[in-house]
């Protein structure tokens, strides 16, 4: 690995990181525990869900490796220091990174608000600041704009967002990735 993470080292690294944000989500509430039979193989409740606490890190893990892929790939593209490469480079990043999300939030939106599932006053007061919050819900960016979110769990496509738009302007160095990942780790 003498010249940085290899496509096998990140995806080894996002596979890792799955395994623990898996464990970190099964074992995290010592109730989901114990209303199971789960061999702790020797643990108490407390020490696996303590274990399952430190398995966190996978976010940190995922936000590294993203990361570092943006760099390499801002790196490769800015060899060829083309007149439009930064603008293009920075929408073809946020158009593929976030294009499968908006269609989800969208779809999900669409369930809650058509099942009346959500009370509507949790975005705003009125349908302006309703429709704002649900916009920038829907673009990933609620975290951002310290809108209300359907799911909390969408946070890291605002984290997503500001490591595209962040990295290009301090160049993607390797120790600001090493910031970036570590700033945003619980974003």
């Amino acid at each position: 690995m003498t010249n940085g993470l290899k496509k096998e080292d990140s995806a080894a690294l996002k596979g890792l990181a799955v395994l623990l944000l898996i464990f970190h989500h099964c074992y995290r509430l010592a109730d989901r525990i114990e209303r199971y039979q789960v061999d702790l193989c020797g643990l108490t409740t407390e020490q696996l869900v303590a274990i399952a606490e430190c398995c966190k890190i996978c976010v940190a893990i995922f936000a590294f490796v993203s990361g570092y892929g943006l760099m390499y790939g801002y790196s490769a593209k800015m060899k060829n220091k083309e007149k439009y490469a930064v603008s293009e480079w920075i929408s073809g990043h946020l158009l593929s990174t976030m294009s499968g999300f908006w269609f989800t939030a969208a779809v999900s939106y669409l369930i809650y608000f058509g099942l009346g599932l959500k009370d509507l006053s949790k975005w705003g007061e009125n349908f302006y600041e309703r429709g704002f919050a649900v916009f920038a819900d829907i673009l990933g960016i609620s975290r951002l704009l310290e809108t209300e979110s359907l799911n909390g769990a969408w946070w890291y496509m605002s984290a997503a967002f500001v490591f595209i738009i962040l990295g290009r302007l301090r160049n993607l160095e390797a120790y600001s990735v090493l910031q970036l990942s570590f700033c945003f780790r619980e974003f």
